[in-house]
């Protein structure tokens, strides 16, 4: 009814306003009423003072809002059956699991399928406060005389249900995970130091025991692309993850040369791979094919003839080598591919000389022996590259130097073909003759010695015999090829420079590391200006 109000004077608003106190108040002096107008079909709420005067109105009881009812749904999890979604409002007792599931117990429930939620035994009580859905939980029932296999997922994630294997059986396949890994297989221990299994490998298990899924980085490819480098022909590019043979070369080849393997650059003065090498690449490289021009007597110059009207033949080699610490160049130099054997010097005078194993029916397989003053011919020492040095050389022709030695034995070194047995050191019977070598006296189980197989020596043609020197009554004949450098030492005037090979190594004493006595009787060979 529309009582109206009074402030406490003047009566106000009867029969158009009707104005009621509500139990809450704003301050010591005000409180909430509710107003409703004639003209209007809101209610207002407003703080008024308390001195007002208001209709009131009274309400039995407590008022609550109506009870709310949530759905509780059963998921069978890998089980078998149905549950009916279960109502609960407030606090029930769950309805009892009918689920089943084969070789299996269940045991309880969860608000994640994993297990990994909130957990409720079987017929549990519960306050729902919103709707939800449980998961039913499963234990793999024990097996009669059976071991459990547990599996670990060891960094990786999913799950795995225990395996039950009575005797024998096939392991489980795996369904762990692990991001950027690859699996690869089951380890009892989780470092992998234990026994290993494959993945659904047969076992016989004789406990319980725990497998740990073992896990691999994935290699990563790399490409391989083959340079042909001067030559005709192309190869596909390779990729190799981790560790592979290179594919070998069948299709590139360059007229006038042997292939000689594969260099991280053109010119060879990178990392080396011989032909179908292993290699683990750390990323895409280009590999350049590397060519080593076929030894041929030497262009305007086949043979050669000394001062007594021999003749000889000769080789040239060209190679891409080392001249000096961190200097490469082309290098070509034309050698005499025999000993020498002339009796006569330049200007006709007899030489001295001595017969290799003092027999001169070995004079024209072998050549003569001479002293390194005989084979100076009064000239000096010399170093240099070219020596200069003619000597009792053929004119256009003189006396090695050190270096022209050490330029040679790099060249011989380059061809990956003349290295025994991969070994860059083992170059001796490339250059040795393939006959005329006495066998090793004692084994030692080396194929790369000289005297082992003389008949696979001279790849490189150059055809060093063992014509010995005079010492000990010429005892190393066919044992030894000494050959004079035109080099002396430093230290001792007395002494000059050889390079050796000998029946039982499998390298070339060379390069300013061997020193003999001036008048001991050495072979020569020659080297064209």
């Amino acid at each position: 009814m529309p009582a109206g109000f009074s402030d406490g004077s003047t009566p106000n608003g009867f029969s158009y306003n009707a104005n009621f106190w509500t139990a809450t108040q704003s301050s010591d002096t005000y409180a909430h009423s509710r107003r409703m107008y004639y003209n209007s079909n809101a209610v207002e709420s407003t703080p008024n003072s308390k001195t007002t005067a208001y209709s009131v109105r009274c309400v039995k009881g407590d008022a609550s809002p109506a009870p709310v009812s949530y759905t509780i749904t059963f998921n069978a999890n890998e089980g078998t059956g149905t549950m009916n979604p279960q109502q609960i409002t407030g606090t029930a007792n769950l309805t009892t699991n009918t689920f089943t599931r084969a070789n299996y117990n269940f045991t309880g429930w969860n608000t994640d399928a994993t297990g990994a939620g909130t957990a409720y035994a079987d017929g549990a009580s519960i306050t729902p406060v919103a709707d939800m859905t449980l998961y039913a939980q499963w234990e793999a029932a024990p097996v009669p005389g059976a071991y459990t296999i547990t599996f670990d997922a060891n960094g990786g994630s999913g799950t795995m249900d225990p395996q039950q294997i009575p005797g024998t059986a096939n392991l489980t396949t795996n369904t762990f995970i692990r991001a950027n890994y690859n699996f690869t297989g089951w380890n009892t221990d989780a470092t992998g130091a234990g026994t290993a299994y494959a993945d659904g490998a047969s076992i016989t298990p004789e406990a319980d025991m725990t497998l740990y899924a073992q896990w691999e980085e994935p290699q990563v490819s790399y490409t391989i692309t083959f340079d042909r480098n001067g030559g005709t022909g192309s190869m596909a590019a390779q990729q190799i993850a981790g560790t592979a043979n290179l594919n070998p070369n069948t299709t590139i080849t360059r007229e006038g040369y042997t292939f000689n393997g594969w260099n991280t650059t053109k010119l060879g003065t990178g990392t080396a791979y011989a032909d179908g090498a292993s290699i683990t690449p750390e990323n895409n490289i280009t590999l350049y094919a590397q060519w080593f021009a076929i030894p041929v007597p030497c262009p305007g110059s086949p043979t050669v003839t000394d001062n007594d009207g021999h003749t000889y033949n000769t080789v040239q080699y060209t190679a891409y080598i080392q001249v000096r610490y961190a200097t490469y160049q082309s290098v070509t130099q034309c050698w005499m591919a025999e000993n020498l054997r002339t009796t006569k010097a330049p200007d006709g005078s007899t030489l001295d000389y001595r017969h290799p194993g003092n027999d001169s029916s070995n004079d024209e397989n072998y050549g003569l022996l001479y002293t390194w003053e005989t084979a100076m011919n009064g000239e000096t020492a010399n170093d240099n590259v070219p020596s200069g040095v003619r000597g009792i050389c053929p004119e256009g022709w003189h006396l090695p130097s050190s270096k022209e030695w050490t330029y040679l034995t790099n060249i011989i070194k380059s061809n990956l073909d003349y290295n025994c047995d991969g070994n860059v050191s083992d170059i001796a019977k490339a250059l040795a003759s393939n006959e005329g070598w006495d066998s090793p006296s004692e084994a030692t189980g080396s194929s790369c010695m000289v005297g082992d197989a003389p008949s696979s020596n001279n790849a490189s043609t150059f055809n060093l015999k063992p014509a010995g020197s005079d010492e000990s009554n010429y005892e190393f004949f066919r044992k030894y090829a000494y050959v004079w450098h035109c080099s002396t030492s430093n230290t001792d005037n007395t002494k000059a420079y050889v390079i050796s090979l000998a029946n039982s190594l499998s390298y070339l004493q060379s390069n300013g590391s061997v020193l003999h006595p001036k008048e001991r009787y050495f072979s020569v060979r020659c080297i064209k200006d």
